[in-house]
């Protein structure tokens, strides 16, 4: 579940930035994929003749093209094999608000975390020059 949430710094939970998604890429790939796969199966299927029995029984025999029936297998795997490889690589969808470097942000955290912390701690925020240019803090930490 979420562990808490964003918002400006007077508390309105809503921070201006630029609205980011995968969804204009990844749903359309996904959706041809699935046409592919879906292709090569019906090629497939179109290859064979199913016939109910008296006993209520099916039996499908090959009656077209054997090549066309080994194309449809061939072509519906590797769109399947694709399908699967992009749905693990995406993940799945997002949608995210990109705010710019520097934007003032709160952030509310609602459940406790446990942190393996540090003896003299960590901070959330820097204030920092770059090292050497400072002589009282000489950069981070």
């Amino acid at each position: 579940g979420s562990i808490g949430w964003l918002s400006d710094n007077s508390g309105i939970p809503c921070i201006s930035g630029e609205r980011k998604s995968n969804a204009s890429s990844y749903l359309p790939t996904i959706g041809l994929l699935a046409l592919g796969t879906s292709a090569g199966d019906a090629l497939t299927a179109s290859q064979y003749t199913s016939n109910t029995t008296d006993s209520g029984g099916i039996t499908s025999a090959l009656t077209g093209n054997a090549g066309q029936a080994v194309l449809g297998q061939a072509l519906g795997g590797s769109f399947k094999d694709v399908a699967q490889w992009v749905k693990e690589r995406f993940g799945q969808t997002f949608d995210a608000v990109y705010v710019p470097p520097g934007a003032q942000v709160a952030v509310h955290i609602t459940r406790q975390l446990n942190i393996d912390y540090a003896e003299k701690g960590r901070r959330v925020k820097y204030d920092f020059t770059l090292p050497g240019s400072d002589d009282h803090t000489g950069g981070l930490d």
